[in-house]
């Protein structure tokens, strides 16, 4: 009998991440692969709010609409591995009891590290000004602050991983101490892997370098916001659209480039009046957009790691909508690892673009280590990776 290698989800299983989470990889090793859907249970306004525009039609998929569901599920099926995939809080520590009261080893994967997170700075992140800010936070919401006493006391007697999924060098592991009884696989982010892929296919070919792209965030409709239900993190989309706009025009004039839109994975513009003004926005094209802008435009996505492994040099951007929120931090946070800051395109525009425009190779360098890619680790896809360190026989 195959072996099952099973994922904990907190939102639907989207086609996109059939590859992300190397699905044909995983059962071309022999492995049986199912996901619990535990949106539902525990996002339940992002099932109600918010549809994929790419639902996965995958068989494997098994909806758990109570606790009941997953304890049932853990105690009927013999699971060799558990992934999660889910960042551990209040409302989910019925989980890891759960994974130890049934005696199931797991994965943990923490292979998208950003300069943001509270100990994944490597120094250079989150400052003590931010630091500060969330102590304030957790002070003035006696909900949140008893949510994570909570969290604090049952994390001590919880089912620690069997195995961590590592990606760069930074890591803020959300166990501390739990590397040292656990198998750690390092490896990569999972963007990485689309490089490996474009790089086997198009060795050789020279950028167009005929454009300037924004990588998109769909920041005033992002469905994560029905996650976490970080209300104070909502952006005006006329206000935050149009100062965007507004730049891309100015940028535009001074280069003689057309701005391109890289859309999020999950936004649904088609939803939405045309907020870019015209301007080609495009899906499922992030890299190649990359590869051939001649700059990258960005708040803090996740995709600039495409800017750092192709060099391209990136334009930090932040507005007085955005300043408002904690979001403009985060901002601040990874302009500083490439020793920018953030232009607010509300403000006046006096752009060095000889300075925006150059790339620092030594901080390009630190970035891929600390967050993109272990030194050292192989040069496969992420799930060939793991595969062939928990074991190729499956059966």
């Amino acid at each position: 009998m195959a072996k099952e290698i099973c994922f904990f989800m907190q939102t639907p299983l989207t086609k996109r991440d059939h590859e992300r989470f190397g699905i044909d990889i995983l059962k071309s090793r022999g492995y049986k692969v199912t996901f619990l859907d535990l949106t539902r249970l525990l996002n339940p306004d992002y099932a109600k709010k918010y549809e994929p525009p790419d639902p996965s039609d995958y068989e494997g998929i098994v909806a758990i609409n109570t606790w009941r569901d997953l304890s049932g599920y853990f105690k009927e099926n013999d699971i060799y591995l558990g992934v999660d995939v889910i960042c551990s809080g209040k409302d989910n520590i019925f989980m890891y009891n759960a994974l130890k009261k049934y005696n199931i080893r797991y994965a943990s994967v923490h292979v998208n590290s950003t300069p943001d997170s509270p100990t994944g700075d490597n120094g250079k992140g989150a400052d003590s000004r931010g630091k500060f800010k969330r102590i304030i936070g957790y002070l003035n919401d006696p909900k949140e602050m008893l949510g994570r006493l909570r969290m604090s006391l049952y994390s001590s007697n919880i089912q620690r991983p069997a195995v961590i999924l590592k990606g760069g060098r930074v890591d803020s592991f959300r166990f501390p101490g739990a590397e040292k009884n656990a198998q750690v696989i390092h490896a990569h982010t999972l963007d990485y892997d689309l490089y490996l892929r474009r790089r086997l296919h198009d060795s050789g070919v020279a950028p167009k370098n005929d454009h300037i792209v924004f990588l998109d965030e769909y920041n005033p409709f992002h469905p994560d916001m029905l996650i976490s239900g970080s209300e104070s993190f909502w952006l005006d989309p006329e206000t935050y659209y149009g100062g965007l706009s507004r730049f891309f025009s100015y940028i535009e004039g001074k280069t003689g480039l057309p701005v391109k839109i890289a859309a999020h994975p999950r936004s649904r513009y088609d939803l939405h009046p045309d907020y870019f003004q015209g301007r080609n926005v495009i899906s499922g094209k992030t890299i190649e957009l990359v590869f051939d802008a001649r700059a990258v435009l960005a708040h803090a996505s996740t995709s600039i790691n495409f800017a750092v492994l192709y060099k391209k040099p990136v334009i930090f951007l932040t507005s007085d909508e955005i300043k408002r929120t904690s979001y403009a931090l985060s901002i601040e946070n990874f302009a500083r690892q490439f020793n920018k800051k953030p232009i607010n395109v509300d403000g006046d525009l006096k752009i060095d673009f000889e300075g925006e425009f150059r790339v620092d190779n030594s901080a390009y360098d630190r970035y891929r280590s600390d967050y993109i890619k272990s030194p050292g680790s192989p040069e496969k896809l992420f799930w060939d990776i793991v595969a062939d360190s928990i074991g190729s026989k499956a059966c």
